[in-house]
């Protein structure tokens, strides 16, 4: 649940057309972690394969033993990451909800499309305010 106590105080950057060299969507993620942290010891790029009636597979970026999504991609060439701070949020942070990593891990397991991700993020109770970044290969 660390993510959730940081809020996911992390940097990213979507750009794509005439903002990149050939056009092409690139997708730039920091992690941002405190260089001291233990956390900095067991980095970990996990890639999931579920059984076939349970989502599709998919990568992450983090930490030996962490169970959710902070930066990944999945099969279906839907992409995720994070930063701290949605002032839309629409409400208080609270414990009741689900947390944001549980949120960017079923994006990445089960949503075939970017309409898919967004509803997922759009009627999902959440418990924090957290920007959320989603990119697709498919459109471009």
């Amino acid at each position: 649940m660390l993510p959730e106590l940081v809020k996911a105080g992390c940097s990213m950057f979507g750009a794509w057309g005439s903002a990149t060299p050939n056009g092409s969507l690139v997708q730039m993620r920091a992690l941002d972690w405190d260089m001291t942290t233990p956390l900095m010891l067991c980095p970990a790029v996990t890639v999931f394969h579920p059984d076939a009636d349970n989502g599709h597979a998919w990568a992450s970026l983090s930490w030996m033993g962490f169970v959710g999504a902070l930066t990944g991609m999945s099969e279906v060439k839907l992409g995720i990451s994070e930063k701290h701070g949605d002032p839309d949020f629409g409400g208080k942070d609270s414990r009741i909800g689900n947390p944001f990593h549980f949120v960017l891990r079923d994006i990445l397991q089960f949503d075939q499309t970017l309409d898919d991700a967004t509803n997922r993020m759009v009627n999902t109770r959440r418990t924090c305010s957290v920007w959320f970044c989603l990119t697709s290969l498919l459109i471009f």
